[in-house]
């Protein structure tokens, strides 16, 4: 159920997502928000008691209350190009859950805004930082199948939905549900009515066979180059600078997650995106701790990053 702002706690930050500030007058009865004649989204507005005009109206998106049917054309309107290749997240033991995707829309929407969002019950369409590109992602079963589009049939974005789709999906696992496990995938077939035939990207340097496999379409668009590609050391000139931590890392102790430490090493170029899935992918915390430390070549660079994602 949708819960009043006052209740709030940081425990639904998720799922009830602020949208947006009204301006300087606010308003005693619950309102919609309006985008353009798109019936597709379904939120809380609470207004505060206090009587005096400068009173500010906050709007809530709540993912777990969309109701309307998808409008197919608006998903996949016909003046965009459709890549052909799809990026999928596969849970194992055919596990996903539901408030985890309704989670997952409500990041998507925190990130993107409400106004250039579509979203429906189960799947959704998101701009890019390009505006001539969108992306779809849809709940199918106990996978997520995220597809590219584009406007002019240039398709760039795919790899920065990619890590933003991994690193949305780790935070939710880590705050939510850390015992839930998903391989990101390419479809090896896919036929009308049946369930694609799914190869797991390689996160591992030695699984050349495998990576070998994967269709040169989809590497192009959902893959670095190379493994190896952002390794730097600090030498000066262009590119990321490698910040010395001021204390010693190994007394830092208030780090309660390592999605924002992943998130910075991916950022300033000390991990390639793969392994940093590959670290998402342990089992467990220890494991993922362990696996970051014997990844990571440059320790000064992981320690800073560390202190930068204090709380």
């Amino acid at each position: 159920v949708a819960t009043p702002v006052s209740d709030v706690g940081d425990e639904t930050k998720d799922v009830a997502t602020p949208v947006s500030d009204a301006g300087d007058e606010s308003k005693d009865v619950a309102t919609p928000v309006s985008d353009a004649g798109d019936e597709s989204k379904d939120v809380e507005t609470h207004v505060s008691d206090a009587g005096d005009e400068s009173t500010e109206e906050e709007i809530y998106f709540v993912p777990a209350l969309l109701s309307c049917e998808t409008d197919y054309a608006v998903l996949y309107p016909n003046n965009m190009y459709l890549y052909p290749q799809a990026l999928y997240f596969v849970f194992s033991e055919k596990f996903l859950p539901s408030g985890m995707f309704c989670r997952l829309q409500a990041l998507c929407v925190r990130r993107f805004g409400l106004q250039k969002s579509h979203v429906y019950a189960g799947c959704g369409r998101f701009p890019t930082d390009d505006d001539e590109q969108t992306f779809v992602i849809t709940k199918v079963n106990h996978y997520l199948k995220v597809e590219l589009q584009s406007s002019s049939n240039v398709f760039t974005e795919g790899l920065r939905v990619r890590k933003f789709l991994s690193s949305a999906l780790f935070e939710i696992k880590e705050k939510w549900i850390p015992c839930i496990q998903y391989q990101l995938c390419y479809s090896a077939m896919e036929e009308d009515g049946d369930e694609p035939s799914f190869g797991a990207l390689s996160t591992d340097d030695e699984s050349m066979e495998q990576s070998s496999g994967i269709p040169p379409a989809f590497r192009d668009v959902w893959m670095e180059n190379s493994p190896h590609s952002h390794r730097i050391e600090n030498a000066g000139g262009d590119g990321p600078v490698i910040i010395q931590p001021t204390v010693d890392p190994n007394s830092i102790a208030g780090m309660r997650t390592i999605g924002p430490v992943l998130d910075c090493m991916e950022l300033a170029r000390g991990m390639p995106l793969d392994q940093c899935d590959r670290i998402r992918g342990q089992p467990t915390p220890p494991q993922r701790v362990h696996e970051l430390v014997r990844l990571v070549e440059n320790r000064p660079l992981l320690g800073a990053a560390v202190e930068v994602c204090l709380p």
